[in-house]
């Protein structure tokens, strides 16, 4: 006689997330790639509640094999949350905590910039806990991205964000195997990074990763 251990999570479609209000008390509940995706809906808080950034929080592993996010074509993998970030309101400005969680079957594969599982994380002004990534692993990912030119910052790829600005933090990340790339052959990007493409003005901590 043997058992089947099956995984028993049942996903609630009709709510963005598994529970949870965005409150620093009661934070977002994500379980599964679908909910973490949802994230981008909520990038800049909530404003009819007055919340300007939301609290969440990741509740098991999650993988995001052939999961590609929002309006992304499948060959291009993972659409970045927070991007493009032409403008401010699609800036990342949450405050995440992975809770030691590791998120499998990350793969980007696109020509533009800030390239990551977030493509740009700033704070809101005078928040202390707002722009912050923490206690998060990811395991095995394939990110490439590209921007032309050759200045410094072109691409901005990374595996957690592309970029950091504003008072943002990254703390206690990890990133195990796979490969970040920017640019063609020809033409490679210097802005490239494991944790952080590129670290932008005034960020406030890239700690512990």
């Amino acid at each position: 006689a043997f058992t089947v251990e099956e995984d028993a999570y049942v996903d609630d479609t009709s709510k963005d997330f598994d529970s949870g209000d965005g409150t620093k008390e009661n934070p977002f509940l994500i379980m599964n790639a679908r909910q973490l995706d949802n994230v981008r809906k909520y990038l800049q808080g909530i404003p009819e509640r007055s919340l300007d950034f939301c609290y969440f929080k990741i509740g098991r592993d999650i993988d995001l094999t052939e999961y590609y996010g929002a309006t992304w074509a499948e060959d291009m993998g993972w659409m970045p949350l927070g991007w493009p970030s032409s403008t401010s309101k699609e800036i990342f400005n949450g405050n995440l905590d992975g809770q030691g969680y590791t998120i499998t079957g990350l793969k980007i594969n696109s020509d533009e910039d800030y390239m990551g599982l977030f493509g740009r994380i700033a704070a809101e002004t005078g928040e202390e806990d707002s722009g912050v990534i923490r206690n998060l692993n990811v395991e095995a990912p394939e990110v490439w991205g590209y921007a032309g030119g050759n200045t410094s910052y072109s691409g901005r790829v990374g595996v957690i964000a592309g970029q950091t600005n504003s008072g943002a933090v990254i703390d206690n990340c990890s990133v195990n195997g796979g490969f970040v790339r920017g640019g063609a052959e020809d033409t490679p990007t210097q802005a490239v990074g494991g944790i952080v493409g590129y670290i932008g003005t005034s960020t406030k901590g890239i700690t512990n990763c």
